[in-house]
């Protein structure tokens, strides 16, 4: 994450709106699919976990 603080205001922003639109494709993907959503990623949802 350090090399982040190397990018440019306007590079930050662009990488901040990818994650966002990402963590809502993830939102729309859980209400539809639910728990059975996390068996489409490589690590499942234990990657988040503690």
């Amino acid at each position: 994450m350090a090399h982040r603080a190397k990018l440019d205001v306007r590079e930050q922003k662009l990488v901040l709106a990818d994650k966002l639109a990402n963590m809502r494709a993830i939102a729309r993907d859980y209400a539809k699919y639910g728990e059975d959503l996390w068996q489409r990623f490589k690590q499942g949802r234990s990657l988040g976990k503690k």
